[in-house]
């Protein structure tokens, strides 16, 4: 897959939601939408400015309009920035173009205007076909509005869908899960994102856990959950091919894919990040910081950062391992300064003796985690960076 897996992507962050969610730690504002035009002339203004910085956007292969709810942009401001992404993009060599959306709260023609746009794929997000849970992670839709607007979708002639789901909601059992994951199933989808719920200082969830309002579910329930969904959906024809991501053949997400196997991207909005293969950077955090700094013809750049030898290290792990493709050996050898051999024992010793018969796969070229392995992933990273700073190993690590 990685060989096929588009190399530039174009991320655009829509930052208005009707409604911010409990558990939501993501930039957007539930207030002031007549300032959304206004954010539709700076994005255009901001992709003029990038054009004259240098970048060229006739190498992008991905768009994604991610949010907040880009289903409150106008059909005249998409319409705006679809027209300047023509003029600067080669729209031949998009290779998915997505809008990510809430279910309900379609506008009459909003579909209609998607498809004359060539946006051709939708991620919806669902987060429970059970409607308690919906209350309780602060969502203004119910399972009903994830029914009807996937249906008027396909009447509107939409193949291409992706549902987000969360497991693990204070409350949520392992049969409501099932149940959930069940009737998904039942809407016939080509993708799924599958997330367990994070607790994100300063969201409505975290205090209330943190004041004893509710409760986390028991790590074990949560491992269940998980495991449930590998299985379920590995006998619908589903690849679980990322942690969170499983996909009908030839179905995976090509834009998230950049991200995760080291392509370039550049964010587009407030807050929205960027990375060129060397450098990231970062967006000011403020809408109307935002559209302040694109009126006055300056690029809202809040910060940036070069990637030292260390940061690439643990981007090598945390991205290879995270997919179904792996990391490469003779890479880890590189990195680690050490024959594979001499990193095999030392992982054993990090490790019980069955890692390599739970947690990973290992043949003469790779080493993937398994879904029980995908679990405790960011455990299993923090092992294996551990191995490869005490080589005292950087020099060969830079990209």
């Amino acid at each position: 897959m990685k060989n096929t897996i588009p190399k530039n992507g174009l991320y655009i962050h829509f930052p208005f939601c009707q409604k911010k969610c409990a558990y939501c730690d993501f930039f957007s504002e539930d207030y002031g939408f007549d300032r959304i035009s206004k954010w539709a002339s700076s994005i255009v203004t901001e992709l003029e400015l990038l054009q004259e910085q240098g970048i060229d956007f006739k190498n992008i292969n991905t768009i994604y309009f991610g949010g907040g709810s880009p289903n409150l942009i106008s059909v005249d401001d998409l319409d705006l920035i679809i027209s300047k992404l023509r003029e600067l993009c080669k729209f031949a060599n998009i290779d998915e173009l997505t809008m990510e959306m809430n279910p309900g709260n379609v506008k009459p023609g909003f579909f209609d205007r998607l498809n004359k746009n060539g946006i051709k794929r939708l991620s919806i997000g669902c987060q429970s076909m059970n409607d308690d849970e919906l209350k309780i992670l602060g969502r203004i839709h119910n399972s009903e509005d994830i029914r009807n607007t996937v249906t008027l979708a396909k009447k509107k002639g939409f193949k291409n869908f992706s549902l987000d789901f969360i497991y693990g909601i204070p409350g949520q059992t392992l049969e409501s899960w099932k149940d959930t994951l069940h009737k998904a199933l039942n809407l016939n989808v080509e993708h799924f994102s599958l997330y367990n719920l994070i607790y994100e200082p300063a969201t409505l969830l975290y205090k209330k856990r943190d004041t004893g309002i509710i409760k986390e579910i028991n790590e074990e329930i949560e491992w269940q959950m998980y495991d449930y969904a590998h299985e379920i959906l590995k006998l619908a024809g589903y690849e679980h091919y990322e942690v969170s991501n499983w996909a009908k053949p030839g179905a995976q997400a090509k834009h998230n894919s950049i991200y995760w196997y080291g392509g370039k991207y550049y964010g587009i909005g407030p807050a929205a990040h960027s990375y060129n293969g060397k450098i990231r950077w970062w967006n000011v955090r403020n809408i109307d910081k935002y559209i302040s700094f694109l009126q006055k013809k300056k690029l809202p750049i809040e910060d940036a950062e070069e990637l030292g030898e260390k940061e690439i290290l643990t981007e090598f792990f945390l991205l290879g391992l995270r997919t179904s493709e792996g990391i490469n050996i003779s890479e880890l050898e590189n990195f680690a300064g050490k024959d594979f051999s001499k990193i095999f024992q030392e992982i054993e010793k990090k490790f019980n003796k069955d890692f390599f018969n739970k947690y990973a796969k290992i043949n003469q070229k790779k080493i993937k985690l398994t879904h029980r392995g995908w679990f405790i992933c960011d455990y299993i990273i923090s092992g294996f960076l551990d191995i490869c700073e005490k080589s005292g190993r950087y020099k060969d690590c830079k990209k």
